[in-house]
């Protein structure tokens, strides 16, 4: 067998190979086009247990391709040609009153609510600092969701008191409801901008108009690649420099409530619930917290503060954890 031989039969081969898979994982890495993020709220960081008190969702989003028919037709114009972002949800929502102590409805200020839903968002940037969020929300509300069923089993199996009163949740009911946020960003300073966040909920979940702003802090990236609106993502991170990001953040916002399906019970006379009461329409809601973005994951904390969304209620406060993942 010949030196010749064996480089032409055994090692030429190998290094072929060896090349080529060099080049898929190189792909494979600048191609982080899709992620996949979990988020848990909860309200027993601050040891309390009421209102919005907790909700977990997951989500898969994923950037549209520039060859597609939806991409043509709506020809985002950012320098990042691919900032046309669909965005799929599952989750779920439990809402208590105040006291949990008691079954009798007339010593609670809000109704329960257990809320399970699936959701399509469509994020499209005209520019690396404005962008428009619009997105359809199905869900569930009630008995149905089992999520009573679920509070309970988690509060004895942790040995916290198990809420009573359940039985006047709000009523069974289909939810749709859509949902569109207006983004934009101005840079005000090195390491500092400002956001603004414009929204209108319309259906039988929530009839709602909201504008809230929002200061970013240190290192962080335009909006429209950001994890602050989980859109850093890329067909080409081969420089992984513009994917870092380590930022605080503090929002202020206002929220005017038409209609709340958790607090008022259902737009149909006909789906009457056991106990509803009127919703604050005014709602003032701050939010502090830390992000962080390096490569393919993602992390972010942050603490939000409610005021009260009952006449007889009290203000509120509860955590988020979320974690995402590119691929």
């Amino acid at each position: 067998m010949t030196l010749a031989f064996i480089l032409r039969k055994v090692l030429m081969p190998s290094v072929i190979l060896a090349c080529a898979g060099q080049v898929y994982c190189q792909n494979r890495v600048s191609q982080l086009s899709r992620e996949i993020s979990f988020s848990t709220d909860n309200d027993i960081y601050f040891q309390t247990d009421y209102y919005y008190t907790a909700g977990a969702s997951v989500e898969y989003r994923r950037l549209a391709s520039n060859n597609s028919q939806l991409f043509r037709r709506l020809k985002p114009k950012t320098s990042d040609s691919n900032r046309l972002i669909i965005n799929y949800q599952l989750g779920s929502k439990i809402f208590n009153p105040r006291s949990i102590f008691f079954n009798d409805s007339k010593t609670t200020d809000r109704p329960y609510a257990g809320y399970s839903y699936i959701g399509l968002n469509l994020a499209r940037f005209k520019s690396s600092s404005k962008g428009i969020d619009f997105g359809v929300e199905l869900g569930v509300v009630g008995e149905i969701t089992g999520l009573d069923q679920l509070q309970g089993w988690l509060h004895r199996q942790t040995h916290f008191l198990v809420p009573k009163g359940w039985d006047s949740q709000i009523s069974n009911e289909m939810i749709i409801n859509l949902n569109l946020k207006i983004l934009r960003s101005v840079s005000i300073a090195r390491g500092v901008d400002l956001i603004s966040s414009s929204g209108v909920n319309a259906g039988t979940r929530l009839n709602r108009i909201s504008q809230g702003f929002t200061f970013r802090f240190l290192q962080f990236n335009p909006i429209s690649n950001s994890n602050y609106f989980k859109t850093n993502l890329s067909w080409d991170k081969s420089d992984t420099k513009s994917n870092r990001e380590f930022f605080l953040f503090a929002g202020l916002g206002m929220d005017y409530t038409i209609s709340n399906i958790f607090i008022e019970g259902s737009l149909f006379r006909f789906n009457r619930s056991p106990f509803t009461t009127a919703a604050v329409p005014l709602i003032f809601r701050t939010t502090l917290g830390l992000m962080y973005s390096h490569n393919r994951s993602s992390l972010s904390i942050e603490i939000h503060h409610l005021t009260k969304e009952v006449a007889k209620g009290t203000s509120h406060k509860y955590g988020t954890l979320a974690f995402g993942y590119r691929f």
